[in-house]
């Protein structure tokens, strides 16, 4: 199948942008010191891949449309490891709302009028316990106008998110099969 019947949704990196520099300049090191002769050539190498490691790593969704599938993926010097799983069951798209995280790295004061939030957009099935991350925006309205080319794009229909919550009564079955499953013991 071609490549272009996928959509390619690039979360990002998986490592902060210190440590992304940090693997870029090992990796300038690992080259000086393997364009020496001698046992240092293996060494020189060993910091190349080390270093490219941590500087190209990344993760992304691709969605392959016409076979509803979705792979989840974490890719590696460029090469995508991950397994497709199908969505035959997910027929809503909903927006969840999070925090972003702050890193000690970046704590500045939000003078720019950023929102503190950023919208995932979510295959969710019927009872919401099932969910498959489609893509991240930065605004709600970003969000919003993705969330309902998603719905085009698949059967879907685009709706409010409720987290799914436990009952008093499944909790205190639980609790009490804990409980007869220790005095058997």
């Amino acid at each position: 199948m071609s490549s272009y019947n996928y959509l390619n949704n690039h979360i990002g990196p998986v490592y902060s942008f210190p440590i992304r520099i940090g693997g870029f300049i090992v990796a300038i090191i690992g080259l000086v010191i393997s364009s020496t002769f001698g046992w240092n050539i293996l060494f020189g190498i060993v910091l190349i891949f080390a270093g490219l490691y941590f500087a190209t790593s990344a993760t992304g969704i691709l969605i392959d449309v016409p076979n509803r599938s979705v792979k989840h993926y974490t890719s590696r010097f460029y090469i995508q490891f991950g397994k497709w799983k199908e969505y035959p069951t997910y027929r809503f798209i909903s927006i969840i709302r999070r925090n972003k995280r702050k890193r000690a790295f970046y704590k500045e004061q939000n003078d720019l009028g950023e929102s503190a939030y950023r919208y995932e957009i979510y295959f969710v099935s019927r009872s919401h316990r099932g969910k498959t991350l489609l893509e991240i925006a930065w605004s709600r309205e970003d969000a919003e106008f993705r969330a309902k080319r998603y719905c085009e794009m698949f059967p879907a229909e685009l709706v409010e998110y409720e987290p799914p919550t436990k009952t008093k009564e499944s909790a205190e079955r639980k609790k009490g099969h804990r409980q007869s499953k220790r005095v058997d013991e």
